[in-house]
């Protein structure tokens, strides 16, 4: 998991190739002309999801996920979230749906980590992770995730 400053996003340069092309495109502003729904940016490599308006919730209600071929980058345009990170084995898989590349787990976070505009947060594959969560209280969010495909490339 990296957390950061948008700032600092083209220090993650040179990690993989994938990665250099969806940094290259968020510094370049491809999400400003962000369109709900699915955004493509090279194929099934690299593209990024804007469902819109989304609202957070209690952690208790908040899903545990990951992926295993998939690196996820939580940008947030506006509003307030929290994120939760665990290891693996903390955790324990309960579902796997192929076409999504999405796990679901069972279990809770050990860390979690406040995402606000100027912020973003990476996960790579195998990095179980807690969207939506709230802060103090529920909140509507604007956000889009960046998906990554880790295999290829290296």
């Amino acid at each position: 998991m990296i957390y950061d400053q948008m700032k600092n996003l083209s220090r993650y340069r040179g990690i993989h190739p994938n990665l250099d092309i969806a940094v290259d495109a968020i510094l370049g502003g491809i999400l400003a002309g962000r369109k709900k729904g699915r955004n493509t940016i090279e194929g099934e490599s690299v593209y990024f999801s804007y469902p819109g308006d989304m609202r957070t919730k209690p952690v208790t209600e908040a899903k545990i996920e990951g992926h295993r071929f998939y690196a996820d980058i939580h940008i947030l345009f506006a509003g307030e979230e929290s994120l939760g990170y665990t290891s693996a084995d903390r955790v324990r898989e309960i579902s796997y749906t192929e076409k999504y590349d999405f796990v679901e787990y069972e279990g809770k976070c050990d860390a979690f980590v406040p995402l606000r505009p100027e912020m973003f947060v990476l996960f790579f594959p195998g990095e179980p992770h807690q969207p939506l969560i709230q802060t103090d209280m529920p909140r509507l969010l604007d956000k889009a995730v960046m998906k990554i495909d880790m295999r290829s490339g290296i």
